[in-house]
């Protein structure tokens, strides 16, 4: 096996391993959602969830622009 092949092993090794990382957890929130829907779940709590999911991208978003954009605030090296 050459370096070429090698490369691409562990590039798709690294998209399969990012694709269960981002989907997994998606899935299992929308199970949970259908399985306690009534039960736990209800449509307050949904609005309540994309509201704040809303505010944290945000938040994160404006944060990260700040910081590598404009440099308009120190963070201590692990946050950057």
């Amino acid at each position: 096996m050459n370096s070429s092949e090698t490369d691409n092993t562990a590039v798709r090794i690294e998209r399969i391993v990012t694709l269960i990382t981002v989907v997994v957890p998606f899935v299992a929130l929308v199970a949970a959602v259908v399985l306690l829907w009534q039960h736990g779940v209800t449509r307050a709590d949904l609005v309540v969830c994309a509201g704040m999911y809303l505010v944290t991208v945000a938040g994160i978003t404006l944060g990260v622009h700040r910081l590598f954009t404009h440099r308009s605030f120190h963070c201590v090296s692990a946050v950057r």
